[in-house]
């Protein structure tokens, strides 16, 4: 989620609290005069903003989530194609150290677990790493 988007829902929070506040005085003025009917479609009115309200945050959470799967699905295909870059010495004492294979095939390069699978590089602290 960007920062455009969260600034649009906190504009969109305030104007749902404005206008839900309005209605309430303006309900407050029409019951006074004794016009219930208005009062009530007020009401109603009120409870579907609540409503498209909470509409727009579940919206926004999904939002969210998406983001979440883009990245780790980014990170799963990046573990599948390997690299091209040669993994830095501080990465193989890494992987070895986590008991990873570090292998060539062809021009990639991959860690394999104990397992047999492909797995993401061990992070090593300062150190960037190789580039797929």
């Amino acid at each position: 989620m960007t920062t455009e988007h969260i600034n649009q829902l906190v504009n969109l929070a305030r104007a749902v609290r404005a206008m839900w506040g309005r209605a309430n005085n303006r309900k407050r003025s029409i019951t006074a005069s004794g016009n219930c009917a208005e009062a009530d479609a007020i009401v109603r009115l009120g409870e579907e903003v609540l409503a498209l309200r909470a509409q727009h945050a579940t919206l926004a959470d999904a939002r969210a989530e998406v983001e979440t799967l883009r990245a780790e699905a980014a990170l799963l295909r990046e573990v599948i194609e390997g690299r091209t870059v040669p993994p830095t010495e501080a990465e193989e004492v890494a992987a070895r150290s986590a008991h990873l294979a570090v292998v060539r095939l062809g021009q990639r390069w991959y860690v394999i677990d104990a397992s047999g699978r492909p797995c993401a590089w061990p992070t090593v602290p300062g150190d960037d790493g190789g580039e797929s």
